[in-house]
């Protein structure tokens, strides 16, 4: 099932619907088209390092009611998104508890690490 929120399908619908209503595409036009999107898609994204240094800008220059928002939105997409998404934040929870654990946080880290560690060990439970 094609996620319809994700920018190669909106891009694949535009070009179906820019096909004269007498003309139609084949499977496999379709297909082919899809491979296309799909590999200047992932040709043009930018590295998991990009994104968190953005990521850092934005919370670094952002309200809280900025933050909000970026929460909600991310918690009503689609669901292998949310899935994934939550995967890359328990991501950081485990390297702020193995830091916390090997005694390699800062100052003022101390309370996120101490904390990802009870968060982390509860969920193992």
């Amino acid at each position: 099932m094609l996620i319809q929120y994700g920018k190669a399908f909106k891009e694949l619908k535009e070009v179906i619907q820019e096909v004269d209503g007498n003309e139609k595409m084949s499977v496999d036009e379709i297909l082919h088209l899809m491979d296309q999107i799909s590999k200047e898609e992932h040709e043009n994204r930018i590295s998991g390092e990009e994104v968190a240094k953005e990521f850092s800008d934005f919370i670094n220059s952002s309200m809280t009611s900025e933050r909000d928002i970026f929460a909600k939105t991310v918690t009503e997409d689609h669901a292998v998104i949310q899935m994934d998404a939550w995967y890359t934040f328990y991501k950081c929870l485990e390297i702020w508890r193995e830091n916390y654990i090997k005694d390699t946080i800062k100052d003022r880290t101390e309370s996120i690490c101490k904390s990802s560690r009870i968060m982390v060990e509860s969920l193992v439970d």
